[in-house]
């Protein structure tokens, strides 16, 4: 199999806590591609942060520079992978990736799409490095994990804790303290898969009166499952059952906290914060909880909090939950219509627009236009109808336009695919309205058979 081979070097800055990194390399089946480079910035929301982009030249070489904190967690999508490394600032370091395998037109459109993971294979001459051990280690993890889980299940439990032990011992010598972290909480994680200790006993053993890796991906991963609908759990117990009060009723941060402090698994605030802020993350559409209530409750942590990180991820929650909620901005595009013209939302001020996801090969959406084109011609001066498709080829729909004589709006997805993303598009087609004022009136709004018109003849 053939591989691309990309060269990292790093300098560490003298006079900052940033690391500058050059990303450079011979990539020749991503020739003429653009290459974009993210890194997390909080592994509550996943929200993704641009770090790095370059375009390969026609013989396949590129170069990029960023500057990171050491370590980063930094990865790409590379077509049909998600290809990722940890950065630090120990040296050069040569990666390699697998040979581009582009993704199908069903793989662009699928919402379910799910990229293939890969751990970048790195060429070193350092025993210690970060990646090469996490590669190897991880490897024993899954292989450890799969042989466990069948003699369990042959009543071998007594097998664990040697499990266990061999995992750890394999890596005793690692003189890496990030990978001993990584490896501390992998195997806090492997307790946890093999239902070997319940979540209070894995809160104590882990977090309790323990640092917080908000950027270690092995503690936030086993983090994530221990607190995991926490706020349920609480509710449900008698001490907690007054979590309803503090947030629906009150929308009071103190009171909640309160509350969850009635649990002596917190012993600082910065624990109870981080859970506090995964658990309104998790549940804002939960409807136990008043969303208007949690944001209150989410605005009060970000202001009050003295941990800048929290501010961080309070804020990235609140962008995250507002995005596609009524009364809010909706996500804002560029995409080019069937003229060739770039397109923003300052082109649709000042009406209400009824935008929609569809492709124009699908029957669903191929049914609806036919409505589409009625209510368009009976309501055009006060409501902007937009299509945004979602085909191939934007030929494709220019050359169906030219057979059909539809004549709203009509957008290609392809200059921002992440826009399916961002308006968490599950189906086709999908429908949205969007006021006067710019701000989503009815997310996920009702379709032309639906009897849209009753909105728009009150108008």
């Amino acid at each position: 199999m053939r591989h691309l081979v990309i060269s990292i070097s790093f300098f560490l800055c003298c006079f900052a806590s940033f690391t500058q990194v050059y990303l450079q390399g011979s990539a020749a089946t991503y020739a003429e591609d653009e290459l974009v480079f993210y890194t997390y910035a909080d592994l509550i929301t996943y929200t993704e942060k641009e770090v790095a982009r370059c375009k390969v030249a026609a013989d396949g070489h590129f170069r990029a520079q960023c500057n990171l904190p050491s370590p980063t967690f930094l990865f790409a999508h590379l077509d049909s992978y998600f290809a990722y490394a940890y950065i630090s600032d120990t040296g050069t370091y040569t990666l390699y990736l697998p040979e581009k395998r582009a993704k199908t037109q069903a793989d662009k459109i699928n919402p379910f799409f799910s990229e293939t993971s890969i751990h970048l294979g790195i060429e070193t001459t350092a025993r210690n490095d970060i990646n090469l051990m996490m590669a190897i280690f991880d490897g024993y993890y899954n292989d450890y994990y799969v042989q466990l889980v069948e003699k369990l299940r042959t009543n071998q439990a007594n097998l664990f804790d040697r499990t266990v032990l061999s995992l750890d011992t394999l890596f005793r010598a690692a003189h890496n303290s990030e990978f001993e972290n990584y490896k501390r909480y992998r195997l806090g994680l492997f307790k946890q898969q093999a239902g070997q200790q319940r979540a209070r006993g894995l809160s104590e053993e882990y977090f309790t009166n323990q640092p917080i890796l908000y950027d270690n991906t092995a503690y936030m991963e086993l983090f994530h499952q221990v607190y995991n609908r926490y706020f349920d759990f609480l509710s449900r117990t008698q001490e907690g059952r007054e979590i309803f009060v503090a947030i629906n009723r009150n929308g009071s941060l103190s009171q909640l906290k309160e509350v969850m402090l009635k649990d002596d698994i917190f012993k600082d605030d910065a624990l109870l914060e981080l859970v506090i802020l995964k658990n309104l993350y998790d549940n804002f559409y939960n409807n136990q909880f008043s969303r208007s209530a949690m944001l209150a409750i989410l605005d009060s942590l970000q202001a009050t909090t003295k941990e800048a990180k929290h501010k961080t991820i309070a804020g990235n929650i609140r962008n995250k939950v507002t995005q596609l909620m009524e009364g809010y901005a909706p996500p804002a595009f560029e995409l080019y219509d069937v003229n060739g013209k770039l397109r923003t939302w300052d082109d649709f001020k000042g009406k209400m627009v009824y935008l929609n996801f569809c492709t124009v090969s699908g029957y669903g959406c191929l049914k609806e236009f036919v409505e589409l084109d009625r209510l368009y011609k009976k309501y055009r001066d006060k409501v902007e109808f937009i299509t945004v498709c979602v085909d191939e080829d934007i030929e494709v729909i220019r050359n169906f336009l030219s057979y059909e004589q539809y004549t709203w709006t009509f957008l290609h997805y392809a200059n921002q695919p992440d826009i399916l993303q961002g308006y968490d598009i599950r189906a086709y087609p999908t429908y949205f309205l969007i006021d006067q004022e710019g701000k989503i009136s009815r997310s996920l709004a009702p379709s032309p058979a639906e009897n849209v018109e009753a909105i728009f003849s009150t108008l």
